[in-house]
């Protein structure tokens, strides 16, 4: 794969090291948690109740789409009911599939530029730019969705060059499957029609294909929507994946500012990057089809703002574009960049490797106290939820989610959390009672404050528990 490598010493040098230490580092995220920690066993215990036959939606609160579930659900049947152990095993599976994703991101790479040794600095620049090293270890749908997306533009890429029906129908089939891991796909789906009309202009006798290729991922989503159907959940599915979601985006990113200045330089080198392919480089569909989605992707991070992990899609996208300048650029000045860059990511390194432990030893000390103590089965009140503790509840999830969806939808009006811990007695919670209360910039009528108020834990019921130590945990006064 890289007999043609760079022959300049430095240069190897500075790429190797910068790849080794930051796939070193996301193995390491792999067993010692992440910023997203909660986002995996969120997912995670979905699959638990998926596994023991519920109905996502129906028999318990999510908001997500649930194909991810159903993957994992028979290995959750059969792994050890250890909340560490299955986090680990799911992330590496999760880190497995990151790095075919960055494969065929390379074969998309290579219909634009022969430099074998482009792929390292692909890796490298999207690991120093993003800033987040668990975000290809993390089990999320979104993990699933990104390589399901792009296998299926690579063989788009194929389709265009070779026109081979078999290409096109291998694109629709995994394209749909990223939509059926998380719905926000939708939004890097949308953009591809304008390549493919521009296609379909030069090439009309191509338009029965694209009809043809599309009638197995109908059946597909036809099937889906009559399984949630048959089992009373396909409205349900509406409500929690489209209509809640877009209430929940305009209360937490609403008032957001873009995020997009943490990104500002990579940004700033595309857009010089497409000018320059603009008027001096020959017109390809596949270069213009890669342009067509990083412009589709920056127009939606500045009208639909959110954290800096919702603009990944952009920086891949950016990093595809400038890889072959960058490439050509570092070349001629291979040793005053390796030590530039390599003081500049040491630092990088070292400062997010402590905030890397921080975030680490808060998130999982929980699930280390229950783990140890072989209380997997404990009943617990949790936000960060541990993936085999007992649902005493529909709601189980954050707080802020549950409190929404049960004041404009109302499917359980009689939740209450504290006749909840008083009913079955639970000794252990890992809720700050002020995340309960629900602060939304609405005009709520007097039943929606009133079941607000049903999701808050008052401090009289807070006082009676104790925090137990280097955990994030509360438990009961009486209870040792």
């Amino acid at each position: 794969m890289f007999k043609n490598f760079d022959k300049h010493f430095y240069f190897n040098i500075f790429i190797g090291w910068l790849v080794c230490i930051n796939i070193s580092f996301t193995i390491y995220s792999l067993f010692n948690g992440t910023f997203q920690i909660n986002d995996d066993l969120e997912h995670l215990r979905a699959a638990y109740f998926v596994s023991l036959g519920e109905v996502p939606y129906r028999d318990f609160f999510e908001h997500h789409h649930p194909l991810l579930w159903y993957v994992l659900a028979p290995l959750i049947k059969i792994l050890p009911h250890k909340t560490l152990v299955t986090l680990a095993i799911c992330r590496s599976i999760s880190f497995s599939i990151s790095v075919f994703t960055f494969y065929y991101v390379y074969k998309i790479m290579r219909f634009e530029t022969k430099q074998e040794s482009s792929i390292l600095i692909f890796i490298a620049v999207i690991f120093w730019t993003i800033n987040s090293f668990g975000l290809f270890s993390n089990v999320k749908p979104d993990t699933y969705a990104r390589f399901c997306y792009f296998f299926g533009l690579y063989h788009l890429f194929l389709y265009f060059r070779d026109k081979h029906f078999k290409n096109l129908q291998i694109c629709t089939i995994s394209i749909c499957f990223a939509f059926m891991f998380i719905q926000i796909t939708i939004f890097q789906i949308l953009p591809l029609i304008f390549p493919v009309g521009y296609f379909l202009y030069k090439n009309p006798n191509q338009i029965k294909n694209i009809f043809k290729a599309l009638v197995i991922p109908i059946i597909m989503l036809a099937i889906a929507a009559y399984y949630f159907y048959i089992n009373d959940a396909l409205y349900l599915y509406y409500e929690k994946n489209w209509l809640l979601n877009k209430i929940l985006s305009k209360i937490n990113y609403g008032n957001q500012s873009p995020k997009l200045y943490q990104i500002k330089d990579i940004i700033l080198f595309t857009i010089i990057d497409l000018l320059v392919y603009t008027y001096y480089r020959k017109f390809n569909i596949y270069t213009t089809t890669i342009a067509i989605l990083f412009c589709s992707e920056l127009l939606q991070r500045l009208i639909l703002p959110g954290p800096i992990r919702y603009c990944l899609y952009l920086v891949i996208f950016s990093t595809i574009l400038i890889t072959p300048l960058l490439t050509s650029l570092i070349k001629k000045y291979a040793h005053l960049f390796g030590i530039i860059f390599f003081v500049i990511t040491a630092y990088h390194l070292l400062n997010s490797l402590i905030e890397f432990d921080i975030q680490s030893s808060h998130q999982t000390r929980p699930y280390q106290y229950f783990s140890h103590r072989n209380m997997e089965h404990e009943k617990v009140l949790t936000q960060r939820f541990g993936i085999y503790h007992p649902r005493l509840h529909y709601y189980w999830m954050y707080p802020l989610p549950e409190s929404i969806d049960n004041m404009f939808f109302g499917g359980h009006r009689d939740y209450n959390v504290e006749k909840l811990i008083s009913k079955h007695k639970i000794r252990y919670i890992d809720i700050d009672h002020n995340c309960m209360y629900c602060e939304i910039e609405t005009n709520l009528t007097e039943k929606q404050k009133e079941i607000c108020k049903n999701h808050k834990i008052s401090a009289e019921m807070y006082n009676k528990y104790k925090p137990v130590r280097n955990t994030k945990l509360m438990i009961m006064k009486e209870d040792n």
